[in-house]
């Protein structure tokens, strides 16, 4: 995973010093591939051994590590600002665009599905479904919606 998602992902968690640390990860996020830890430290108005400590907090060994990760990840997406949210959407994408490319991703996954499983394993599929005495369904987080709704749609279909 990016360092600069994870990074925003656990911004809740953080102490005040790490959150304006942080902040300064995210608004000069080049400055890390050129500085060393003092130098930040003192620009983000926190002591080096807070800069170190997020280092750590977040997964990486030291102050090293989390550079290089982060000059990786501005390789990969030099936009840190618009960070994909959904596979191909940017957080600032307009609605509109946003929809389009939801619409776009469910179809290609259906044809994905269809490209996988020839006509007759689909069918042996739904056969051993209506043979079940009991199917058992779960999922954690999104999955687990999928997975109810799946369940609803067996219910009005068998029931």
């Amino acid at each position: 995973m990016n360092c600069l998602i994870r990074i925003r992902q656990r911004y809740a968690g953080f102490a005040k010093a790490t959150r304006s640390w942080r902040i300064f990860c995210f608004l000069n996020p080049t400055m890390h591939a050129i500085s060393a830890p003092q130098q930040l430290a003192s620009e983000a108005g926190v002591s080096q051994s807070s800069v170190v400590k997020f280092a750590q907090k977040i997964g990486f060994k030291g102050f090293p590590a989390l550079k290089l990760a982060i000059s990786e990840a501005l390789v990969s997406n030099p936009n840190p600002q618009s960070m994909p949210v959904h596979n191909q959407i940017r957080g600032d994408d307009p609605m509109r665009l946003v929809g389009e490319k939801l619409i776009k991703e469910n179809v290609a996954a259906m044809h994905a599905t269809l490209d996988v499983n020839t006509e007759e394993k689909l069918l042996e599929s739904v056969a051993m479904l209506r043979g079940a005495r009991r199917i058992i369904l779960t999922g954690i987080g999104a999955s687990g919606l999928v997975a109810r709704n799946f369940g609803w749609k067996l219910d009005e279909n068998w029931a």
